[in-house]
């Protein structure tokens, strides 16, 4: 029996490196209790995962002395919990940590009212994800601006990770992003990567037949030589242009995210969620192969966030990453490649082979 006391403090590689792998063994239990942290922390996620089949992946039992209306409206004060007290718990005492607390709203719901909380070390911010998922654009009125589709291909770099597709235009009368198709794949051969690759691009330009398509190719892991193999193949889908991010004379295809093209490309998405122009079309419009790709977008954004880890010299050092417990960040690294290249490509358009 492993049983995790305050688990939401847990170093996350505790539970990876040490617990996740005695789970492994036949008839071992494990026990987690904690106050909850932000929705960012691993033992939130680890309340929140779901099964395939989407049953939930641990048996989980929360205590929340505050209702759903008085949750979302932060309040310190929630009459209508009040029975739900437990025996060790003091209304009075309740209300000398409340005061402590008043100047740190989330602190309090997460310790006194048991609620999962949001945290700036979010990448991007909560309503305005939700605002952008809630408002999808109707297929029918899409014009794409300059007979353009930018499409976004992030190659697996091993591991857990998959290689994730995009698609999205500027929209010409609403000047909106719109997001049209996406997927991921776990990739494991030449052959899995040509059938993925094709597939995507034949869904889309059974909707979009000529629009040129500006493709975005990431080779960070899989080098040139991955880059140049999918050039190939979209090559057979043209009007096809293709992003170099190589200013030497080899201009060799794809891009390479380096931590400040991340960075920016993280602003440039969080511009267009806050400016709200930044949407998805219709569920049912949507290209995907995978009818949940889109819930996965979004959980994969609400999950993005800083880590901070601290450099031998004392100084910290900021990553943006959404990889954790069940949860990777492909789709997203997908997104802000989209963000940040369409638009280097409008401004700089001698990047386009």
């Amino acid at each position: 029996m492993i049983i995790l006391e305050e688990a939401s403090r847990l170093d996350e590689a505790v539970f990876t490196e040490v617990c996740l792998p005695l789970l492994g063994v036949s008839n071992t239990s494990l026990i987690a209790i904690s106050t909850p942290l932000e929705q960012n922390n691993f033992f939130s996620q680890l309340l929140m995962s779901k099964k395939p089949n989407g049953a939930p992946l641990f048996k989980t039992i929360q205590i929340e002395l505050i209702c759903a209306a008085c949750k979302e409206l932060k309040l310190l004060d929630c009459p209508h919990m009040t029975s739900k007290l437990p025996s060790w718990k003091s209304a009075a005492r309740g209300e000398l940590v409340k005061t402590l607390m008043e100047n740190n709203k989330d602190m309090w719901l997460r310790e006194q009212a048991g609620v999962i909380t949001t945290r700036d070390t979010a990448a991007f911010d909560r309503a305005s994800v939700d605002f952008a998922f809630a408002n999808r654009f109707p297929f029918n009125l899409l014009v794409p601006q300059d007979d353009r589709m930018y499409v976004s291909i992030d190659p697996s770099g091993g591991g857990f990770s998959q290689t994730a597709c995009m698609a999205a235009c500027v929209d010409a009368s609403s000047k909106c992003v719109v997001v049209t198709a996406a997927d991921g794949c776990a990739v494991t051969s030449d052959e899995e990567l040509e059938v993925y690759i094709t597939g995507f691009l034949e869904s889309l330009r059974a909707k979009f037949p000529n629009v040129t398509l500006i493709i975005i190719i990431e080779r960070n892991f899989g080098g040139s030589v991955m880059a140049s193999r999918i050039a190939d193949l979209v090559a057979k889908y043209p009007p096809v242009r293709i992003v170099t991010g190589d200013s030497t004379t080899h201009r060799r295809v794809g891009v390479v995210t380096t931590d400040v093209v991340k960075e920016r490309g993280r602003v440039d998405v969080q511009r267009l969620l806050r400016t709200e122009a930044l949407r998805f079309t219709h569920d049912h419009e949507f290209i995907s192969g995978n009818a949940g790709i889109l819930q996965d977008l979004r959980e994969q954004m609400l999950n993005f966030k800083y880590i901070y880890t601290e450099r031998p010299n004392g100084s910290i050092k900021a990553a943006l990453s959404g990889k954790g417990f069940s949860k990777n960040d492909d789709l997203v690294m997908a997104m802000m490649l989209l963000a940040f290249w369409s638009a280097y490509s409008m401004t700089t358009p001698t990047c386009l082979l």
